[in-house]
């Protein structure tokens, strides 16, 4: 009965989210159709597609290889409140080895071709692969489908002691985009399907009185079909709308029956704006929709609705030296201790000397965090938990930017964030009933910070010579007042697995070519994990931040491309043979190497 009662609210949710694209292209259509003799057109749809990036905003970053890569000129962009992944407090690598994309040897060989296939390996029992194919490219119709793969079945040793354990991680992405011209705006349809299967390996604190401890193989899935509009001028009203549908199911819970959890989550966005003489008045919105289902689980989670709306209007661009965007975004949640919220949501930047920005934003929002979300953001997390969502009621930036200089760009800004409720993972060290057949030894829990403030000074300068050699360094210095609210955690006073030092520089250098090297290196230190527990069974209770090992991860490679369509690669990665984690009791493997090949047609 329940069941059935959750469909019938996930179809009233469709039908309504469908009545909103239908409306906005009625509504437009009606508005300015009668207007206009001819469609805006680019070249080609290539050009859109570029310009865009991967349309759809849930697809993860992984999955960038599959856009055809174009090089682009140095040249000020708007910084936007998320800065960088690199510069963020929790995002933790998806994988174990940390190989980008170009790694897999394409690179900037997909120039001209439609389809590729790539496929490496190496020690630890690394694999590595990904294929994709354009089947139509033409000036009103784009289709693409591709695939991404990485699995690693090797033996990592612990920091705690000397014992090894297998790390075990199946991951794998599908997707297919669709994307039509029409007259006055482009339709885009998605189609995606996640596969993640992973044990938890982390280092076991507990003695296990019987000798026996389980080692299940967790599995996450995701459906995730999405479909969307947006106009093509910009003399009428311009619009955008989005609705995306993402499934995500976890195979083991943590009760009776090892049922996992399962998310639905309707995700609705639009932007509407009109552009006048002076100014251009706008408002956006964006809708989450969650449903959730637990079987045996003696705590549900309840369903909600979370809405942020904000109205907005600019002033500048269109080849002023300036540009002014001025609004607030007010967000309404059905669950949560604030169920009304406000933020500003301000920027301004002005060309002091025809390249030369200087630039100043204000903004802040609702962090929604899914169990997609969370999965991706740290996968070992206890099964059947959900992360409460965290208010971010401001975050601010300051800085310069600047292309003057031929082949260099250069970005420098500091940085105020407040976020309320965020949240921590840490390790729990408890041990009432012993091991048992729904126990996940090495998984996960979290914490709720009290306040979670930074300030951060941070900059990047590049450099691209002529496509030759291309440099890339990253800073980012963190200061974080924060403090942990509840259980045991008084005595907890650092910050937990988050940087107070961020470096990440790269170097790729074409020495023929056919020939093309690579090298990166990544620094990350003051991090602090956290260990607790509450019981005196083994120990008194205590709450132990141990100071993790500085992260210095030297990677290097090397592309050689025989002709046009084919190119071998090597790659290393962890060149210094460091003992390191991304997260706490979960070590990174050792100096490892990956051999590979790309096909191009």
């Amino acid at each position: 009965m329940e069941r059935n009662n959750i469909r019938e609210i996930r179809k009233t949710i469709f039908i309504r989210s469908a009545g909103v694209v239908c409306m906005a292209v009625v509504f437009s259509g009606t508005l300015f159709g009668k207007d206009l003799n001819t469609a805006q057109k680019d070249s080609t749809l290539r050009r859109e597609m570029l310009l865009e990036g991967e349309y759809t905003p849930t697809i993860r970053d992984a999955d960038k290889i599959n856009i055809l890569p174009e090089v682009e000129d140095l040249k000020p962009t708007k910084a936007t409140i998320q800065y960088s992944s690199w510069s963020t407090s929790t995002t933790p690598p998806t994988e174990s080895a940390r190989l980008q994309a170009e790694h897999f040897g394409t690179g900037p060989m997909l120039y001209g071709k439609r389809g590729y296939v790539t496929l490496g390996g190496g020690n630890l029992l690394n694999i590595r692969g990904a294929a994709g194919y354009e089947f139509l490219n033409t000036e009103n119709d784009y289709l693409r489908v591709s695939g991404n793969h990485f699995s690693t079945n090797g033996n990592v040793t612990y920091l705690q002691d000397d014992s090894k354990k297998k790390a075990k991680l199946n991951d794998n992405l599908f997707n297919a985009f669709y994307k039509h011209r029409f007259d006055y705006f482009n339709l885009n349809v998605s189609a995606n399907y996640g596969y993640t299967g992973f044990n938890y390996y982390g280092y076991d604190f507990m003695i296990n009185p019987d000798g026996t401890i389980p080692d299940r193989t967790q599995v996450f899935q995701r459906i995730n079909p999405g479909i969307g509009i947006k106009s093509t001028h910009d003399d009428g009203i311009n619009y955008e709308v989005q609705i995306d549908y993402s499934y995500f199911t976890e195979k083991y819970g943590t009760g009776e029956g090892h049922n996992g959890l399962s998310e639905s989550d309707v995700f609705t966005r639009f932007d509407l704006n009109k552009r006048l003489e002076q100014i251009t008045p706008g408002i956006k919105a964006e809708m989450h929709n969650l449903f959730y289902t637990a079987k045996n689980s003696a705590d549900p989670i309840s369903n909600y609705t979370n809405v942020a709306v904000s109205p907005y209007f600019e002033m500048g661009g269109n080849g002023e030296n300036w540009k002014l965007h001025v609004g607030a975004t007010l967000n309404c949640a059905t669950e949560g201790d604030k169920k009304f919220t406000i933020a500003p949501d301000f920027s301004v930047e002005y060309d002091l000397s025809k390249g030369t920005w200087l630039y100043a934003e204000a903004g802040g929002r609702k962090e929604v965090y899914t169990k997609s979300r969370i999965a991706e953001e740290n996968r070992y997390l206890s099964p059947g938990i959900k992360v409460p969502d965290a208010e971010c009621p401001l975050d601010a930036r300051l800085g310069i930017k600047s292309s003057e200089l031929n082949y260099w760009f250069f970005n420098a800004y500091v940085r105020y964030k407040i976020v309320n409720d965020m949240h921590y993972y840490f390790r729990n060290a408890d041990y009432t009933t012993g091991y048992d057949e729904y126990y996940f030894p090495g998984a996960f829990e979290y914490g709720l910070y009290d306040k979670e403030n930074l300030f951060q000074a941070g900059g990047q300068i590049t450099c691209n010579y002529q496509d030759r050699v291309g440099i890339s360094l990253k800073l980012a210095k963190n200061f974080w007042d924060t403090g942990l609210k509840g259980g045991n955690n008084e005595t907890a006073t650092k910050p937990v697995n988050i940087p107070d030092f961020e470096v990440n520089a790269s170097v790729d250098v074409l020495l023929l070519p056919q020939l093309k090297m690579n090298i990166g290196y990544e620094l990350q230190t003051g991090r602090y994990g956290l260990l607790q527990t509450m019981f005196s069974q083994i120990r008194p209770p205590f709450n132990l931040q141990e100071k993790m090992k500085d992260i210095q991860n030297v990677t290097g490679g090397v592309n050689y491309m025989f002709n046009k369509s084919f190119s071998v690669y090597l790659q290393m990665n962890n060149l210094l043979n460091q003992k390191y984690e991304y997260r706490y009791t979960y070590p990174e493997q050792s100096i490892s190497a990956m051999a590979g090949f790309t096909y191009l047609f």
